[in-house]
């Protein structure tokens, strides 16, 4: 009986790292693609924390987010999404977890409904509640961003990472991202550098 109880324990593990959803939960918000968001940003412990900063394309958070101590990339990057050495999200939580996509950010914003929520949870902290076409929905944090040493307007705006580089005139040092406050939400981009917020994903 034990060993049975043993070999059950050792084949759900086994699964559960298979799947890529180890010790992360997430919800599938009905999108027309089919990814599931994770319910908390990378170094978070529940929904309402603003978690980890991360510079684009680097896997680990620092006191300090200077263009001086970037960590350049050794090569020009179109999307970093599952490329464990610069996406922070395969990194840190392993197995099929990414950061999203430029599209995939854009359908969060697009097919959600969004409510910036002040105090959620009673936790004290702000930020937007994204409900999906299926009625679940996820809370995005406005963690502000890392500039230098300083946390700057954290409970007032978002500032997401997508996978996407910046295409243009400023390819090679700067990347896209969301940015949010209680007026709205627009997408921009923002110098590789700077400390952001990432919100991990699963492909369907």
């Amino acid at each position: 009986m034990k060993k049975l109880m043993l070999f059950s324990t050792l084949l759900c593990v086994l699964l559960s790292c298979g799947s890529g959803n180890e010790n992360h939960e997430w919800v599938d918000l009905g999108l027309p693609s089919g990814t599931k968001w994770a319910t908390c940003n990378i170094g978070a412990s529940n929904p309402e924390d603003h978690g980890d900063y991360f510079a684009w394309g680097e896997t680990s958070p620092k006191l300090s987010y200077t263009e001086r101590n970037y960590k350049k990339l050794d090569k020009q990057i179109d999307d970093i999404a599952g490329k464990r050495e610069y996406d922070a999200a395969r990194a840190n939580w392993g197995g099929k977890w990414h950061t999203p996509t430029r599209e995939q950010l854009e359908e969060l914003f697009k097919y959600c409904s969004l409510t910036f929520s002040i105090d959620e949870n009673g936790s004290g902290s702000n930020g937007y509640r994204l409900t999906g076409p299926n009625g679940k929905s996820i809370f995005l944090p406005a963690a502000g961003m890392m500039d230098g040493e300083e946390v700057t307007n954290a409970d007032s705006y978002g500032f997401y990472w997508c996978s996407t580089s910046h295409e243009g005139v400023y390819a090679g040092t700067s990347a896209y991202c969301p940015f949010f406050n209680i007026r709205g939400v627009n997408f921009g981009w923002d110098s590789y550098y700077r400390g952001h917020s990432i919100r991990p994903v699963l492909d369907k």
